[in-house]
């Protein structure tokens, strides 16, 4: 069975590969449900596939981080993917609010968050004319940067957790043991209820015995009082 449980270990690193896959697919059909919404509220978009390609791009980068970052720290990563691109992307975006109406702090981060380099990208496709000088370029090279430590960062802590053996199962044959002492311990508690309730069934028997024979060697020791009792008077 050690054998078995060998052939059935899911390799983190695999399953890492499986959730960049569905990452991207889904950056293929969100970008483009997006752009349909526009087209259909009449927006104007001179540069339709250019931009549905960097949103792939943007989408995909921001979804592999952040599945490589729940992939090396588990649930924490959540948090951290959080910190990252909402809770300083989303104020350092420089989309909604200007970066000069906000803090120096966010103008800093807008430098690397991918937040903004989405806003730089997505305002030179539109309105811009897509030109390298109007922010598309930097956009794409950090978020090109951002994709590439996502994969470095998934890839070598992933395989790392595989050499190990930090398996996301445990082996069929520690299961298999764990189960069998289970079911070992399930057997045993009938038998041991059933000596349980023969001991008090036969402690109230005892009881009687013991309080029957008391009486019968009470007249003896009378007897014996007695005994006692003539021989000193006859001295």
């Amino acid at each position: 069975s050690s054998d078995l449980a060998t052939q059935v270990k899911i390799s983190r690193f695999r399953t890492l590969l499986i959730k960049w896959a569905l990452m991207v697919a889904l950056a293929l059909l969100t970008s483009a449900v997006y752009l349909a919404i526009a087209n259909a509220l009449g927006m104007p978009i001179p540069h339709a596939l250019p931009l549905w390609l960097f949103d792939v791009f943007a989408i995909a980068a921001v979804g592999v981080t952040s599945s490589s970052l729940i992939a090396a720290l588990g649930t924490l990563g959540l948090l951290v993917s959080m910190l990252i691109f909402v809770i300083l992307g989303l104020p350092s975006a420089g989309a909604t609010v200007p970066l000069q109406a906000a803090p120096t702090f966010f103008t800093w981060l807008a430098k690397f968050e991918p937040m903004h380099q989405v806003f730089l990208g997505t305002r030179s496709l539109l309105y811009l004319d897509g030109r390298a000088d109007t922010g598309l370029s930097q956009a794409l090279t950090l978020t090109a940067i951002g994709l590439v430590i996502g994969l470095l960062l998934g890839a070598v802590v992933t395989r790392l957790y595989d050499r190990r053996g930090y398996h996301r199962i445990p082996d069929l044959a520690e299961t298999t043991d764990d189960a069998g002492t289970i079911a070992d311990t399930n057997a045993t508690e009938p038998a041991q209820l059933a000596n349980a309730e023969t001991t008090e069934a036969t402690q109230p028997a005892n009881t009687e015995t013991v309080g029957a024979t008391r009486p019968a060697e009470l007249p003896g020791a009378n007897e014996t009082t007695q005994t006692v009792g003539t021989t000193n008077t006859d001295e």
